[in-house]
């Protein structure tokens, strides 16, 4: 089973946040081959762009663990997609839905590739599901397993 990821799921791998035992079991998932994550490549700007956030301006994570999170992010082998590849895609689908085209790459990506894209972002979820139906909350996964 292939599953979109974004930076909300991936930042509960370093940082302690609610669903966080969710995030880890797809993880734990991933790691041990039973899914297969995918996410658009601009992730790795947007984990980046969080922990400096947390560090920096929030200041509730110190420096060396925004970096130490970091290199552990690099180091995890998900596949990730050229943004490039989904971005008129994702254009087209942030203008009909009214919604920032940061979102909509990893909605778009899941689209082209009829997989599930799971998200930590309630809202975004509440927004499009009935719309884009395999948008998923993390919330909802099942802690032993698949929906």
């Amino acid at each position: 089973m292939q599953r979109v990821v974004d930076a909300s799921v991936a930042a509960k791998w370093f940082l302690p946040e609610p669903h966080k035992e969710k995030a880890e079991k797809l993880l734990r998932d991933f790691l041990e081959e039973k899914v297969d994550l995918i996410a658009p490549d601009f992730i790795v700007a947007e984990i980046g762009s969080l922990l400096w956030k947390r560090s920096v301006l929030i200041a509730d994570i110190s420096s060396t663990h925004a970096s130490e999170s970091f290199v552990k992010f690099l180091v995890i082998p998900l596949t990730l997609q050229p943004s490039p590849a989904i971005a008129a895609a994702a254009l087209k689908i942030a203008t009909e839905s009214r919604h920032n085209i940061y979102d909509m790459l990893y909605v778009a990506l899941a689209q082209q590739k009829g997989c599930e894209f799971v998200t930590a972002d309630e809202k975004l979820v509440n927004k499009l599901s009935g719309k884009f139906p395999y948008i998923c909350w993390l919330g909802d996964l099942k802690s032993n397993g698949p929906r």
